[in-house]
C-alpha cells in the first residue's frame, strides 16, 4: 500500500473514532474494521476534537472515502 493511501485511511479512521455513536452505527461494522486495520497503527493524532470537518487539514484521499461513506451510509 502506498503511504497517500495509509494516511487517507487513518484520518479517515480518527475521524469515525470521533463520531457519536448512533453516525458511528449507520457505518457497517464490517466497513469499520477494514478502515481500521487498514489504518497505520502508528498515525499521530491528526484531527483535532471540537474543530469543523471542513477546518481540519485531511488529505483529498480522505475527503473521496468520506464522500462514500456520506453516499453509502448517511443519504
Amino acid at each position: 500500500m502506498n503511504n497517500e493511501y495509509k494516511v487517507a485511511v487513518s484520518e479517515v479512521n480518527q475521524i469515525i473514532m470521533l463520531l457519536p455513536e448512533k453516525d458511528k452505527e449507520k457505518i457497517p461494522l464490517s466497513f469499520r474494521q477494514f478502515i481500521k486495520s487498514e489504518a497505520n497503527p502508528h498515525f499521530g493524532q491528526k484531527i483535532v476534537p471540537g474543530i469543523a470537518l471542513k477546518e481540519q487539514k485531511i488529505s483529498d484521499g480522505a475527503k473521496e472515502i468520506l464522500y462514500f461513506i456520506y453516499k453509502k451510509f448517511f443519504e
